[in-house]
């Protein structure tokens, strides 16, 4: 710009491409003798917001919806960021975090086996530093045989002369579809197709299916069965229909998750009350033996053991208590367990024998000794 005062440069829109060194120089081009000039140099650094540039699956880049096979193995989850790192950048599923890092521009999540529940939003968030929040989202569908979405109540109760209605929700890719349902009622031995008619009303529609019964009658008491099936397979959900009031005594083993945990209950409880008897039975042995001991042990027979110790007793006469049976083989063994336990002389004869009139009680008097041996 010539003959002026002043220069300025407007930018409209600023990209990272810009980033670099500005200058601006001035100088006197008069004729005159005296010349200046000077210049100044400005260096821009363009930041670029940061966002979520691409998130794919796999090799479906910008593919917002994908169809995987159920156990695909080693499947690939890709992040990038554009702009300045993240701060924070993670991969959420269901809300779910499945990987997450911090001051980074990408990310990747290996997912080991894909399985049916795995269906559904997938989502990758990335945080600036000023806070800003960027997201993308794809819908995978895996592909799957039927099974429930949830947990299935399979006692229904219902008064007669009223309306009830069973209720069943799949989750499988493809969807059943209204062909993809079909309901059975249990007659003896054998399954009988239900079709819609005055008496029962059938809607099936994608993964939910309903069987109204318009009017309980006591034949539409039992059990009921609903088969849905796409191109990968099929799942059979049943369900018992019974009285209002009254509890269902059947069993069924399919789909039980809790089973192994009632027979484990089951058998421990049944080998804890087995053990319980057998403790109680022993005690009771036990403490009849003990008692049948104690009582023969003062009925056998001390006659060899006041033999052998009526040498030490220095004369002294024993009166012991004679049993009538004397080789009684159990009075023996519980007399030997007494002997052994030190119930012997040798520990204090004084309590354990009974003489005719020791030295003291002799000494005491002349009379009274000479009275008792007169009689």
């Amino acid at each position: 710009m010539m003959n002026t005062i002043g220069a300025e440069m407007y930018i409209g829109t600023v990209n990272k491409y810009m980033t670099g060194d500005y200058k601006c120089e001035a100088k006197n081009n008069d004729s005159s003798s005296y010349l200046k000039s000077a210049d100044i140099s400005i260096r821009i650094s363009v930041k670029e917001r940061t966002f979520v540039k691409q998130f794919y699956i796999g090799s479906h880049i910008n593919t917002t919806v994908v169809t995987v096979d159920e156990l695909e193995v080693g499947l690939i989850f890709t992040c990038t960021v554009s702009g300045d790192p993240a701060e924070n950048i993670k991969i959420t599923h269901h809300g779910q975090i499945l990987k997450e890092e911090q001051n980074a521009s990408s990310l990747k999540f290996i997912h080991n086996a894909v399985n049916c529940y795995d269906s559904g939003a997938f989502e990758c968030e990335a945080k600036s530093r000023n806070m800003d929040i960027s997201s993308k989202s794809i819908s995978m569908f895996v592909r799957c045989s039927p099974r429930p979405v949830r947990k299935i109540r399979e006692n229904i109760t219902s008064v007669l002369d009223a309306p009830v209605t069973l209720t069943f929700e799949a989750l499988a890719y493809p969807a059943p579809g209204p062909k993809g349902f079909t309901w059975y009622k249990q007659r003896e031995t054998r399954w009988l197709q239900i079709l819609t008619n005055e008496d029962f009303q059938i809607s099936s529609s994608g993964l939910k299916t309903n069987l109204t019964i318009l009017n309980v009658s006591e034949n539409d008491y039992g059990q009921y069965r609903v088969t849905s099936e796409n191109d990968f397979g099929s799942y059979n959900q049943y369900f018992y229909l019974l009285r209002h009031g009254l509890a269902s005594t059947k069993v069924r083993y399919e789909d039980c998750t809790s089973c192994d945990i009632l027979t484990i209950g089951i058998v421990l409880g049944t080998i804890c009350f087995i053990l319980t008897i057998y403790a109680a039975s022993v005690t009771i042995l036990w403490k009849r033996n003990v008692s049948s001991c104690k009582n023969q042990s003062t009925t056998m027979t001390m006659k060899d053991i006041g033999i052998e110790r009526g040498i030490q007793l220095q004369g002294q006469t024993s009166y012991v208590n004679v049993a009538s049976a004397s080789n009684d083989q159990g009075g023996q063994e519980c007399l030997q367990r007494h002997i052994e336990k030190k119930a012997t002389f040798e520990e204090d004869p004084s309590k354990t024998q009974y003489t005719d009139l020791d030295n003291f009680s002799r000494n005491k008097g002349d009379n009274v000794y000479d009275a008792i041996k007169r009689n």
